[in-house]
């Protein structure tokens, strides 16, 4: 290559962790309200008569659905979103 081409295509040169991150894509997790731990998958809900959302995982919500007359879904929320 002649270097008048290398040095013009250097302005189009990307960092390796630009690149990578360009290929792979982020990987978000958010806390359970209920007992914290970390999930790219909550569920959004009322459990108690105070009628506030929470997000919590799926063991919690597993632990507070049943008999819960206070129990209302409120959606899912996903570490990856559709498109």
């Amino acid at each position: 290559m002649l270097p008048s081409a290398v040095s013009s295509l250097a302005a189009f040169a990307v960092p390796i962790n630009e690149a990578i991150d360009l290929v792979v894509k982020r990987i978000r997790t958010k806390a359970c309200q209920r007992c914290g731990k970390n999930d790219d998958t909550l569920y959004r809900i009322r459990l108690d008569e105070s009628r506030l959302w929470v997000f919590v995982c799926l063991d919690c919500l597993e632990l507070v659905k049943p008999g819960n007359r206070h129990y209302q879904y409120g959606g899912t929320w996903k570490s990856k979103k559709r498109h």
